[in-house]
């Protein structure tokens, strides 16, 4: 479903130039395997979610695209729901 729900026109497009590589960051996580890639807030950050079958290529691809310039975390997700005490 991730992979279907494509970018985000309302925010991602009128804001393309003032983050000029973000483009870039967002076709190359998908190309890697992510199901899903977007600016992340305000930017200038560039998030993508995977399986963890793809969690490498995707890195690659992110650390690829970067150039040495920035650099790429890998962070945990949650894999169950809240949970009230």
């Amino acid at each position: 479903m991730l992979a279907r729900a494509g970018g985000d026109e309302l925010h991602e497009q009128p804001r393309a130039e003032l983050h000029e590589r973000a483009a870039q960051f967002i076709v190359s996580a998908k190309t890697g395997g992510a199901a899903h890639a977007a600016w992340s807030g305000a930017g200038p950050s560039v998030l993508a979610l995977c399986k963890e079958r793809a969690v490498a290529s995707v890195t690659e691809a992110f650390e690829s695209t970067l150039g040495g310039q920035g650099c790429v975390l890998r962070l945990a997700m949650a894999t169950s729901g809240l949970k009230v005490f």
